[in-house]
C-alpha cells in the first residue's frame, strides 16, 4: 500500500490530493497498489473544512511515522525541512517534491542520499508546472547530447513583460498581474529572477551532471525594464524575456534579453513558459506549456507518482 504523508495542503498540495481522489481507481490500477493518505502537514487546522480527522501542525507526526512511505511535499519552506526529507531519504521513504527553493538549494545533498538509500526522489512540478522538463533530461542527454538550454521559465515576469509591451507601466503591469493571480502579495522571487534562477539551477544542474551553487549564479531580474527599453526592442521587431541559461561549459545566468519577436521564446504570452534544448544530434528540442498553477502543478505530482510506483 503507498501510504502518503502529504505537507502542506495549499493550491498544489490541495489540488494533488483532489487529483489523487479524482483518478483513485485510475492510479490504483496503475500502481497496482492501494493508495492512502495517512497525514497532512498545516500550519493551522482552523483553516481547513475537510479531512480534519487527517490534518497536524507537527511534521513530526509524518516524519516519524513509520507507515508512510510516499512523502509528497508542496509547502514553499526550505531550511525547516531539508534535514527531515534527508532523513526520510536515508530510511528508504520515496519523496516527491514542487518546492523549487528547496530543491534549487539542497539538490546535490538530496540527490546522494536517494542514490545512496535507493528511495526514489522527484521534483518534476519544481520547475515547470505541468511542462515535463525534467522528466525528460536522461532521454535527451542519452541521445542529443545537449550543448546549453534556454528558457523562459516565470508566467509572473513573463506576464509583466507583455504588458509594458501593450502599454502599461511596470507598475500597473505588476498591478493587474497581482489581481489576475499571476503575481504573489510579494512578487520578488519572480520579479528579481529568483523563480528561474532555481528552476535553471535546478535544469542545468541535472543536464550537465554539475551542482551550482545559487549565489554564483547571476541573477538580473525585470525591476529596472521600464517602457522605453521595450518600445526600442519593438522598433527592431524584437521582444525582451527573462532568460535562465546554462550551458555544459558551467556558464549559468539570469537575466532580460531582447529575442526576436517572432522566436519560440519571444512569442510567448502570458503565463506561457518554454524551455529549448540546444543538442549535438537532434537539433532544437523545444517544450512548452503552462508553466504555473494549482492543478497543473499537482499533475506534475501525480505524475511522478507514477513514474516511482507504476507497474
Amino acid at each position: 500500500m503507498i501510504k502518503i504523508g502529504l505537507l502542506g495542503f495549499g493550491t498544489v498540495a490541495g489540488s494533488f490530493y483532489d487529483l489523487v481522489e479524482e483518478n483513485r481507481e485510475g492510479l490504483e490500477k496503475i500502481t497496482g497498489q492501494k493508495i492512502e493518505f495517512k497525514k497532512i502537514l498545516v500550519r493551522n487546522i482552523g483553516k481547513y473544512n475537510r479531512c480534519k480527522n487527517l490534518l497536524t501542525i507537527n511534521k513530526e507526526d509524518i516524519f516519524e511515522d513509520r507507515e508512510i512511505n510516499l512523502i509528497v511535499e508542496a509547502t514553499g519552506e526550505v531550511d525547516r525541512l531539508a534535514s527531515p526529507i534527508e532523513e526520510a531519504l536515508k530510511r528508504g521513504v520515496n519523496v516527491i517534491s514542487a518546492n523549487k527553493a528547496l530543491i534549487s538549494k539542497y539538490l546535490e545533498r538530496l540527490i546522494l542520499t536517494s542514490k545512496k538509500s535507493k528511495a526514489s526522489l522527484k521534483f518534476e512540478g519544481a520547475v515547470g508546472g505541468a511542462i515535463p522538463i525534467l522528466s525528460n533530461i536522461e532521454k535527451l542527454k542519452a541521445a542529443g547530447g545537449v550543448k546549453k538550454v534556454i528558457g523562459v521559465l516565470n508566467g509572473t515576469s513573463n506576464f509583466i513583460l507583455s504588458q509594458i509591451e501593450n502599454g502599461l507601466s511596470f507598475e500597473k503591469a505588476l498591478e493587474l498581474a497581482k489581481e489576475k493571480g499571476y503575481a504573489e502579495a510579494d512578487p520578488s522571487a519572480d520579479i528579481d529572477g529568483i523563480d528561474t534562477m532555481r528552476k535553471i539551477n535546478i535544469t542545468s544542474s541535472l543536464l550537465f551532471d554539475k551542482f551550482f551553487k545559487e549565489e554564483e549564479i547571476e541573477t538580473i531580474g525585470i525591476r529596472k525594464i521600464n517602457e522605453d527599453r521595450i518600445k526600442d526592442a519593438l522598433k527592431s521587431g524584437k521582444t525582451i524575456k527573462l532568460i535562465g541559461y546554462g550551458d555544459k561549459n558551467g556558464k549559468i545566468y539570469v537575466r532580460p534579453e531582447e529575442l526576436e519577436k517572432n522566436s519560440i521564446l519571444g512569442s510567448l504570452k502570458g503565463g506561457e513558459n518554454a524551455i529549448v534544448f540546444f543538442t549535438e544530434n537532434a537539433g532544437e528540442i523545444v517544450i512548452k506549456g503552462m508553466g504555473a498553477g494549482g492543478r497543473e502543478t499537482a499533475y506534475s505530482l501525480v505524475s511522478d507518482l507514477i513514474d516511482i510506483y507504476g507497474k
